[in-house]
């Protein structure tokens, strides 16, 4: 029966990860697309004289968003090294509760 639940949470864990594998493809997508559109503003301020306070309105949004993505990204880190390992280890404390 151990067997099995090894497998198993061998396959949940992979799951896991390739998921936050996809996420994290997203949010750096999303991280770019943000970058991008804060170095736009600049420029649009810069050359084209937009207005301060419109500047200065979205750039607070853009670095919030920045701010934001980021920190998703940070949360996405879910990288299990020796997992074979680490599943013996849970299945041997699972034996002995």
């Amino acid at each position: 029966i151990f067997e099995n639940n090894k497998s198993q949470l061998k396959l949940t864990i992979s799951s896991i990860e390739h998921e936050q594998f996809e996420n994290k493809k997203i949010l750096k997508k999303k991280l770019v697309e943000i970058e991008k559109n804060i170095e736009s503003l600049e420029k649009k301020y810069i050359l084209d004289g937009l207005d301060k306070s419109i500047f200065e309105k979205y750039n607070r949004d853009f670095k919030t968003k920045k701010s934001k993505v980021t920190q998703k990204l940070d949360e996405c880190e879910l990288k299990i090294s020796n997992l074979d390992n680490k599943i013996e280890t849970c299945v041997k404390f699972s034996k002995n509760v």
